[in-house]
């Protein structure tokens, strides 16, 4: 029997609260279907509650350093796994449960695929990605034809429409696009163009003087020459190659705003709309661009970095076609190698650990899992919800966070150092939260076909996905929309919910409550 069930879980996992918008206000609290019973105190040991008492350590005054004292044990007896490049006590545990558990599920699925309309689609989907002969055998067959086109670019419109058809599949070369709330109209939905691009994690990794990052940028040079080697470059050819794309991606870099610039909401709201674009970047086809991305209705358009894509302009007129064939074939070398045969995913892992610490590559079953529930989050989660959160789970869970909104509420009251407009302000915030608790009420579908090749396959849902995105420009907000998968431990605050209501005179949450952590290296092997 486990220590804590799954529903423990959540409800522990409950407390780190993440608020959103919610579509509805309530007026008053929301109060549990029952007022519970008076409460029994129980004496129990932290192994009864599922906690383990070597976790701590004992030599350490709580109250000098509570975390040293609550953690220290488990932090001197712990290492990282080998395939990780961070790891925690709660949420990593947890998720290397879950993991076990989605993989038995998908094992079944593969098995028995005909069992029923969830299995039909996730089991082929996970069974392609394990057959590691089968990818083998494909090659480079399943980009090929990416990389023909990559090989043909001459002229800034060839740019534009080579862009568009990359970012379809969400190999985002120079800059990415996706769909989201107004900032000065947070009921619809319009188009975000944001800065992007680089091979390196950051603009800094390009821009930094001292010796450790030179040797990362010709760590890196070397990479990508070796990617393209690979890829069927001739050695000189794609040591070249490897120049030119390091010198479009510090250009870039340069024009990208820092990390600090990107906290200011201010600052990234420049809504130009798709007439502003060509005053931005002339040079690029933004027309061809829109149409052949199948988006062509999109107008409604914010730009994060007008800097950054007035570069772009700057680049279509500087950089010659070689140095874009150099440059496209390289990001969807980069964007697709965890799809593709082993020598392209081991050297991918290579340079990643120098990046993220990982010693090892996660084995095959991880990662197909991984990308499995990127996939089809919420088709997977189905039957995990069925055999993890069953019967009743939901509704205790949000019996108990309303319990908690309740007392909290009876709290405010209490509290004399808070005037009353203020009081009164932050009862109306509390009237009017909103919960997701375990999985959405209706689940999404995904429309795309499966039986390809796993790098097929992968490509289909991300083209997908991102038609599914660019779809809600021009709409309301969804509000009950997940932004996670279910099978995710993990919460998250968007801003954007709150600033809604805000303009209706009070703040407007959504509490998500999941169950299980989000991936960091996991997450680069999935798509």
């Amino acid at each position: 029997m486990r220590p804590v069930s799954n529903v423990a879980n959540v409800a522990l996992l409950a407390l780190f609260v993440a608020g959103c918008g919610s579509s509805q206000q309530p007026s008053v609290t929301p109060t549990p279907p029952e007022q519970p019973a008076a409460p029994t105190i129980v004496t129990a040991s932290l192994e009864d509650v599922g906690l383990s008492s070597s976790a701590l350590d004992r030599s350490v005054d709580p109250c000098d350093d509570f975390y040293q004292f609550a953690c220290g044990g488990w932090i001197a007896e712990t290492e990282i796994p080998a395939d990780k490049s961070r790891w925690s006590r709660s949420f990593s545990e947890i998720f290397e449960r879950n993991e076990k558990t989605l993989r038995d599920i998908l094992d079944k699925a593969a098995q028995n695929p005909e069992a029923d309309e969830v299995s039909a689609k996730i089991g082929p989907f996970y069974a392609a990605c394990m057959e590691e002969e089968v990818i083998e055998q494909a090659g480079l067959e399943p980009i090929q034809p990416l990389l023909d086109k990559a090989k043909r670019v001459k002229t800034p419109k060839d740019v534009a429409l080579l862009t568009a058809e990359l970012h379809k599949r969400k190999i985002f070369p120079l800059f990415d696009i996706s769909a989201s709330q107004d900032f000065k109209d947070a009921s619809r939905m319009i188009a975000y163009l944001d800065q992007n691009g680089l091979g390196l994690p950051d603009r800094d990794y390009y821009l930094r003087t001292d010796e450790a990052s030179k040797a990362l940028r010709k760590r890196y040079e070397d990479h990508i020459r070796k990617m393209l080697e690979l890829a069927g470059m001739k050695p000189k050819q794609a040591g070249e190659a490897a120049i030119e794309v390091i010198a479009i991606e510090t250009a870039l870099a340069e024009a990208s705003k820092t990390r600090v610039e990107r906290r200011d909401p201010v600052g990234l709201y420049n809504k130009v709309d798709r007439e502003g674009l060509p005053k931005l970047a002339n040079d690029f086809a933004w027309d061809a661009y829109f149409q052949a991305l199948g988006h062509d209705d999109i107008r409604d358009v914010n730009v994060t970095a007008p800097a950054f894509f007035e570069k772009i302009g700057q680049l279509l007129r500087e950089v010659k076609g070689p140095g874009w064939q150099a440059y496209f074939q390289w990001h969807i070398v980069h964007a697709t190698a965890p799809l593709l045969p082993k020598a392209f995913v081991e050297e991918n892992f290579a340079f990643e650990s120098a990046l993220t610490g990982a010693k090892e590559l996660p084995e095959r079953w991880k990662r197909c899992v991984a990308s499995t529930d990127r996939a089809l989050g919420e088709l997977l989660a189905q039957p995990f919800v069925k055999e993890t959160f069953p019967g009743h789970a939901k509704e205790a869970v949000e019996t108990m966070v309303h319990e908690i909104g309740r007392v909290f509420s009876g709290e405010l009251d209490r509290l004399d150092w808070m005037d009353e407009e203020t009081r009164k302000r932050a009862h109306e915030k509390l009237a009017s939260m909103a919960y997701l608790i375990g999985y959405p009420d209706k689940w999404k579908s995904y429309d795309f076909s499966i039986g390809g090749s796993y790098a097929e396959n992968v490509l289909e849902a991300r083209a997908f996905d991102l038609s599914r995105e660019l779809a809600k420009v021009g709409k309301p907000v969804d509000r009950e929309e997940w932004h996670m998968t279910p099978p995710t431990v993990n919460a998250y605050y968007h801003p954007l919910y709150i600033t809604w209501s805000s303009r209706r005179g009070s703040s407007s949450r959504r509490f998500m409550a999941k169950t299980r952590v989000s991936r960091s290296t996991s997450a680069a092997w999935a798509w």
